[in-house]
């Protein structure tokens, strides 16, 4: 729009409703259907700087292993090694050679895909992620796992919260589902309508968006040279 020489007012002139709703607020609204893709974000009550020096993989003495991998790894073990859901262990759910317990490791190794992290934000620590949807009928939905992490994190005997990896996290975190995105299907389709005809013009016609003090067009110039106001000579 800069490079067009507009700004916000004549960028969006001929878009009515821009700015109408500018002031007002709602709730998010969520949209699909069962078996949606389904996308969260878990806040955990805990200091950033805990895990700031690796998140993505660079490690630290304080945490060796990505917060991110951690992250993953502990959900997907939580919701499909099919571990004891109200057993509380002395030193965490670990299995005979003292490493994370893992019921069902086949299950486990076939869906730990479907939990993917998209970002991790300070505001203490907030992970946004996504459970992706299931391929097959006998996987369960998205809603399915999350309904089920929801309930595992306000409880403190389950898999998610006797993790050796992750329950420090998980017994101080929270989960909310969010829209994938902030607009409805029909708000999606009128924006794609809207940027097609704005597609429609570059710096050669962008002329034909500007009216002069009295309302007409103003007429873009065109390659020819301009007639003499005199005749020829």
């Amino acid at each position: 729009a800069t490079f067009l020489g507009h700004d916000k007012g004549t960028w969006q002139g001929c878009n009515l409703e821009w700015g109408s709703d500018l002031n007002e607020t709602s709730e998010p609204v969520i949209y699909g259907g069962e078996d949606r893709t389904v996308r969260a974000v878990m806040k955990i009550e805990r200091p950033f700087s805990e895990i700031s020096g690796n998140i993505y993989g660079q490690q630290v003495s304080s945490m060796p292993t990505s917060f991110i991998e951690v992250f993953e790894r502990s959900v997907a073990r939580a919701l499909f090694c099919g571990n004891p859901e109200f057993k509380n262990y002395t030193s965490g759910a670990v299995d005979s050679s003292g490493n994370a317990l893992c019921k069902q490791p086949d299950e486990f190794e076939r869906q730990r895909r479907r939990i993917r992290v998209v970002s991790v934000l300070e505001g203490s620590i907030l992970v946004d992620f996504i459970f992706v949807r299931n391929q097959t009928a006998d996987e369960k939905t998205s809603l399915w796992l999350f309904n089920a992490l929801s309930k595992q994190l306000t409880s403190f005997a389950t898999p998610i919260n006797q993790d050796i990896e992750f329950s420090k996290f998980a017994r101080v975190a929270t989960l909310q589902e969010v829209p994938l995105s902030n607009w409805s299907p029909e708000e999606r389709e009128r924006a794609l309508v809207f940027e097609r005809m704005r597609g429609m013009y570059s710096v050669q016609n962008a002329c034909q968006l500007h009216t002069d003090a009295r309302g007409s067009v103003i007429k873009c110039p065109t390659g020819a040279a301009p007639a003499s106001r005199w005749g020829s000579p």
